[in-house]
């Protein structure tokens, strides 16, 4: 099975959230997930990435996938250096021509392919009610998390859900 991990750039009280990170990690291990797909943006992303490399270094296992919304075309060099975070790591080959929407792409193929979908969304960051911090009114995080909702996708929200 596979898991995705999306939230917000910025994220507040870290220790407190990697605490839920880890223990949402492993109850998806515990139930079966054995693959985490991850994007590349923000203190959200890097935290994810981080407790998945502590908890492989306890000898679990688990497959993690970098999935790359820019550089369609890498050397070996770069390959090894990111590998280090990674077992693996691609760029969709529709992603290649996406433009500006590269990211929401991206996004929307993580989401496709996982069977459950974890964010970090803070619903006054983006058109809900409250602040609207972004010029459309929509940030990508709110943008995935809807998508996910539209495709019935099994969705957990560390913003608002206790683990």
């Amino acid at each position: 099975m596979v898991a995705t991990f999306i939230g917000h750039r910025k994220i507040a009280n870290e220790n407190a959230l990697r605490r839920r990170i880890e223990k949402i990690m492993l109850r998806l291990i515990e139930n079966g997930v054995d693959t985490f797909l991850f994007g590349s943006v923000g203190n959200f992303n890097d935290l994810c990435v981080s407790v998945a490399a502590e908890i492989k270094s306890r000898g679990i296992k688990l497959f993690t996938v970098y999935v790359r919304a820019e550089y369609p075309y890498v050397d070996e060099r770069y390959i090894k250096n990111v590998l280090g975070d990674f077992d693996l790591t691609f760029m969709p080959e529709k992603l290649v021509n996406a433009g500006k929407a590269v990211y929401a792409e991206r996004n929307r193929y993580m989401i496709d392919r996982a069977d459950v979908c974890v964010f970090y969304y803070d619903e006054k960051m983006s058109g809900g009610e409250g602040l609207k911090t972004y010029k459309n009114g929509q940030s990508g995080t709110e943008k995935a998390y809807l998508y996910a909702k539209r495709k019935n996708k099994t969705s957990i929200n560390l913003f608002v859900e206790r683990v």
